[in-house]
């Protein structure tokens, strides 16, 4: 199956706090950063394997949107997705999934424009949202416990999962690499890891009135240690009459 999504400037549908059910796309609750326009390209297959074991495989290309004329920046910049998951179904009500992501974004940073970190002097900034700064790429492995107690009676969904994100070489550090034209070691930190989860219920009493919980929540940012993470805490009653 393809598909195609254009995101537009003011798409509210891709605001961190509405969820995504596929287990193939990276989780929003994981990301910092306004909404940009861009277009999606996307493809996925699947297939059954001893009737109780569900195999996916994912492949995504997005292209920015940036007007003509208008400066490329950071959100906008073009990447390559690919990914799996694999689900097993036990007895037919719990369901055990894992599902792993790898995501190439491409900047136009070069090591010749890496800024040397001066201790106890003020360094020069980088161009604002400029495309040269943001992640270079990240991997993403997660975790899912699916329980079902058949229709209109009650599911549960617990979802764990951990990225690992490499950005790009921005600054070295001057006082061990006065040149400052390394591609792979700058002397500072250039990859940080984040986890996040989710925990939701959804639950029918009697054939009228359905109650629907959800709770996720991300960590702490190793380089921005003054945001606590994403919090999110959903409560939904719904009657039927």
């Amino acid at each position: 199956m393809f598909d195609f999504t254009h995101r537009h400037r003011s798409d509210w549908r891709w605001d961190p706090s509405v969820t995504n059910p596929d287990p193939l796309q990276a989780r929003r609750y994981l990301d910092l950063g306004p909404i940009v326009p861009q277009a999606l390209i996307s493809g996925r297959a699947g297939t059954l394997i001893k009737e109780n074991v569900d195999l996916y495989v994912r492949g995504a290309y997005s292209f920015d949107m940036v007007d003509e004329g208008e400066a490329k920046n950071t959100y906008s910049a073009p990447y390559l997705e690919l990914g799996g998951a694999l689900e097993v179904r036990l007895r037919r009500t719990i369901g055990l999934g894992l599902s792993g992501l790898t995501r190439q974004t491409q900047r136009t940073a070069k090591v010749s424009t890496e800024i040397p970190d001066i201790p106890n002097q003020i360094d020069p900034l980088p161009a604002q949202y400029s495309s040269d700064l943001g992640e270079r790429g990240f991997t993403e492995l997660g975790t899912t416990l699916r329980l079902s107690l058949g229709a209109r009676r009650l599911s549960a969904l617990v979802e764990v999962y951990g990225r690992r994100t490499r950005y790009a070489l921005v600054y070295c550090d001057g006082a061990t690499t006065p040149n400052c034209q390394n591609a792979l070691d700058t002397g500072l930190m250039t990859q940080d890891l984040r986890g996040g989860g989710r925990v939701s219920i959804d639950a029918w009493i009697g054939s009228q009135l359905r109650l629907f919980a959800s709770y996720e929540l991300s960590s702490q940012l190793d380089f921005q240690p003054e945001i606590s993470g994403f919090k999110s805490l959903r409560l939904t009653m719904e009657g039927i009459y």
